[in-house]
């Protein structure tokens, strides 16, 4: 299992309450409590009958991973974001207007815009 992986079971697993269910909503089999723990060398989660509970040293895993998975999350989303194409522009009222659509920006006297071109785009 990589590092998120573990991360986002390990989450699950808290917000669950317990192996099973952070494993159901996973689609995964039930995890192994220790493979969290073997790789940082500490206990992160306290066993009882009433399901796993984090020590202090889980508590704080919890929320910097669960920070971690989030920006992933962000990461993937914003990748898949910009490999969209980018919206098509909005098509023409009908064809006698196709060539005038669009935006158009210019600077001239206020008398000019109001006698000259005003009535021009104004179709």
């Amino acid at each position: 299992m990589n590092r998120l992986s573990a991360m986002e079971t390990f989450i699950r697993v808290i917000d669950a309450g317990s192996f099973s269910d952070g494993a159901k909503q996973l689609r995964v089999g039930p995890p192994r409590p220790s493979q969290f723990e073997d790789r940082l060398g500490m206990r992160l989660l306290l066993r009882s009958t009433h399901g796993p509970m984090p020590a202090a040293a889980g508590r704080s895993f919890y929320e910097r991973a669960k920070r971690s998975i989030g920006e992933a999350d962000e990461a993937e989303l914003a990748a898949q974001q910009l490999s969209r194409p980018p919206p098509a522009a909005p098509a023409a009222p009908d064809a006698r207007h196709a060539a005038m659509f669009g935006s158009v920006e210019m600077s001239t006297q206020k008398t000019v815009r109001i006698l000259g071109i005003l009535p021009v785009f104004s179709l």
